[in-house]
C-alpha cells in the first residue's frame, strides 16, 4: 500500500487520518505506519510496537534496563562529565553541544528553522542533524581535538 499524506503551505508533511504535522517524510512515514498497525517489532514489557529492531532495541535499554541484559553505556570521554548514552551519535552529539559550544556557534547561522553551516555552506532541518555534521567542518584545540578522536 502507497502512503499518502499532503504538504501545508510551509511545506511540511501533513497526517490525512490526524492531522498530525511532521516535518521529515521519512518521519511522516513512520507515523503513518502506526495507523496501519504495521510495526512488527514490540516490547514485551510496555507493548509499545517498533517498526525496525534496532530501534526496540534502543528503546529496551533506555526503557527497560532493570529488566533487560545491560548494554555497556558510552561515557562521555570529558573526565567529570557524567553523560552516558546507548549509541555514539548521541555521545557525538553531546560532547560538540555541551563542550565544544564556542567553536560550534562560531560557524552556525540559524534562520527560522533551518540552520547553516558557515564553513561548507550545507544546511540543516534541524540542530541535531546540524551538530552531528559540525565535527567535520568545527576546529578544536588540540586537547578537545584529542577527545573527538576518542568518540570515533
Amino acid at each position: 500500500m502507497v502512503l499518502e499524506y499532503t504538504r501545508n503551505e510551509k511545506g511540511e508533511f501533513v497526517c490525512p487520518t490526524c492531522k498530525v504535522i511532521k516535518q521529515k517524510q521519512n518521519t511522516m512515514h513512520y507515523h503513518m505506519k502506526r495507523h496501519e498497525g504495521n510495526l512488527p517489532f514490540e516490547c514485551s514489557h510496555c507493548k509499545k510496537q517498533f517498526q525496525f529492531q534496532q530501534t526496540l532495541d534502543l528503546h529496551l535499554q533506555a526503557k527497560h534496563r532493570d529488566e533487560v541484559p545491560k548494554k555497556a553505556m558510552l561515557k562521555c570521554p570529558v573526565d567529570g562529565c557524567p553523560f552516558e548514552s546507548l549509541t555514539e551519535g548521541n555521545r557525538r552529539i553531546h560532547f560538540l553541544r555541551k563542550h565544544c559550544v564556542e567553536e560550534v556557534t562560531k560557524i552556525l547561522t540559524r534562520k527560522d528553522t533551518t540552520y547553516s553551516c558557515t564553513s561548507c555552506k550545507l544546511t540543516f532541518q534541524s540542530s541535531t542533524a546540524f551538530h552531528y555534521h559540525s565535527a567535520s567542518c568545527v576546529s578544536l584545540d588540540t586537547a578537545k581535538q584529542n577527545y573527538m578522536n576518542l568518540i570515533y
